[in-house]
């Protein structure tokens, strides 16, 4: 019986020993992740566009999965929960160049600052412990447009159009011990972000500086070698049709998946 006890004091050991950061969660986390993106108003302008240039054997790329990292700063105020203070970086980037209709690249570039709770259930002997966890944050976004396309009569120098929005987000995931400070996590993130009403200053293909916004439109007027056609629009647009045509959105809305290191004090 003694022998008995003595083996399962030493498990115990063991056992706090493997899960020690599990004690403290006060600490800092670096996360790695890949998100798949909603992106309609762009994604749809590409695929209609893409439909015309099939004949051409062109094809202009879509915005779909897309790299972020994130840094946070996280602190226990209970003994389950966490909560983290984080900024991070989504980075997304499509681009063509063709003799036939010119160059084009579209970048996205947001900033998430975020306040996320941790909730992980105390589970003893268990090196590998589950986590939820659910936040918002503020999402400073920017986009780049710079279009080059003089044969379609249109064209613009590398613009910025900015917005600040607001956005939520949630998942799930594993945390493994490998140290008895630092810890891997692996999980899986939803996110509901639209982010709606980007201006900007861009220079046109005549070299003017005008105020612009972002147009997401299926029937834009625009006249091409002396005749006025119809055509779907997303992009930087003249201000002074901004009541005539439809304002684009990046949505961000979508899930992905990070990995993270957590280093504990």
């Amino acid at each position: 019986m003694k022998n008995w006890y003595r083996f399962v004091g030493i498990m115990v050991f063991i056992s706090m020993v493997i899960s020690a950061p599990a004690v403290s969660d006060t600490g800092v986390r670096l996360n790695v992740g890949l998100s798949h993106i909603a992106y309609g108003d762009y994604n749809d302008f590409i695929e209609t566009v893409n439909k015309d240039l099939v004949p051409f054997g062109i094809e202009l790329e879509n915005l779909s999965w897309v790299p972020e990292v994130q840094g946070e700063v996280i602190y226990s105020p209970l003994p389950m929960m966490t909560v983290g203070f984080g900024v991070g970086m989504i980075y997304g980037s499509a681009e063509l160049s063709s003799d036939l209709i010119g160059n084009f690249q579209h970048d996205v570039k947001a900033y998430p600052m975020t306040v996320t709770a941790y909730f992980k259930p105390s589970i003893p002997l268990m090196p590998v412990k589950p986590y939820v966890y659910a936040g918002a944050g503020m999402y400073y976004s920017k986009l780049t447009f710079s279009v080059n396309m003089d044969q379609l009569g249109a064209g613009w120098e590398s613009t910025d159009l900015t917005k600040t929005g607001f956005g939520l987000h949630g998942g799930a995931g594993l945390e493994f011990s490998i140290a008895p400070m630092l810890s891997l996590q692996v999980g899986v993130q939803g996110r509901w972000a639209k982010i709606k009403g980007f201006k900007g200053t861009g220079t046109d293909i005549d070299g003017n500086k005008v105020d612009v916004f972002l147009i997401s439109d299926d029937e834009v007027e625009v006249e091409i070698q002396g005749s006025t056609v119809t055509v779907p629009a997303y992009g930087p647009w003249d201000a002074v049709d901004k009541d005539k045509y439809d304002e684009g959105t990046l949505d961000l809305t979508g899930y992905g998946f990070i990995v993270g290191l957590k280093l504990s004090f």
